[in-house]
């Protein structure tokens, strides 16, 4: 979350209105949305109607209504939302059987680090890694692989099956969810802002 410059003062209407951080938005007046750039478009064609905002929180569905903000040195229409829309990370195989192609890696589930709660995925894919640094996990204290992601990609998920996680290599797709984020830790998280007011991936806040 994070206040909107307005005529008024800072201001943040989807905060105002209940939404929290880690709240997952399905749709908007009725549209479906899966990417940032929606969201933000929905947002500023709204000007500055009452919208309504359905959103899901500990599996529960609800709606939130709010009306947007203008910014004053954007002359935008803003909910006051930083909204990740994919996430990314590095893990380790626990198996590969190269008849079939098929790889599958048992651990943790990808979780959000502004909250800690397990990200909704609806897609993903698979892309080569290279390892820069590896530190060894000790007892209490989680090991960490630390590397860049190359071009290419080798798969995508399948099915899930408790923790177990499978995936078939074929067709890429993105791993993705639309979640709201904080502006808290921005060197931390992928939802802070950078200087020209941007998530540190890029992304605008809306």
């Amino acid at each position: 979350m994070s206040d909107v410059d307005t005529a008024a003062g800072a201001y943040n209407p989807a905060q105002s209105a209940g939404m929290k951080t880690g709240d997952v938005i399905i749709s908007i007046d009725g549209t479906a949305v899966t990417r940032t750039e929606q969201v933000a478009e929905l947002v500023e064609q709204s000007g500055g109607k009452t919208m309504d905002f359905h959103i899901r929180r500990d599996n529960i569905a609800f709606d939130v209504k709010f009306v947007p903000a203008k910014s004053v040195n954007e002359n935008r229409w803003k909910a006051g939302l930083w909204v990740r829309d994919s996430s990314a990370g590095i893990g380790t195989l626990t198996f590969y059987d190269p008849s079939s192609s098929v790889f599958g890696g048992l651990g943790h589930a990808v979780c959000d680090v502004d909250t800690g709660e397990t990200l909704p995925l609806s897609s993903g894919e698979i892309v080569p890694a290279r390892i820069f640094s590896v530190e060894k996990g000790e007892s209490g204290s989680p090991g960490e692989l630390r590397g860049g992601f190359e071009e290419g990609t080798l798969g995508n998920p399948d099915r899930q099956r408790g923790n177990r996680h499978l995936w078939d290599a074929g067709s890429s797709s993105r791993v993705s969810g639309l979640c709201a984020g904080s502006d808290e830790a921005a060197g931390k998280n992928r939802c802070g802002p950078n200087s020209d007011n941007t998530g540190w991936d890029g992304t605008p806040m809306v």
